[in-house]
């Protein structure tokens, strides 16, 4: 799981740059999710 989410983030940094900002937030949200959700 923590490998998953790890790569995850590592995604996120790589394509950080090619997100408009709508869509940014959108990924961001999704990846405090996602850590939200590895965390418990």
């Amino acid at each position: 799981m923590i490998i998953v989410l790890q790569a995850y983030h590592i995604f996120h940094i790589v394509h950080f740059h090619f997100f408009d900002d709508r869509k940014l937030l959108l990924h961001k949200t999704l990846h405090y999710a996602v850590s939200y959700a590895g965390a418990r």
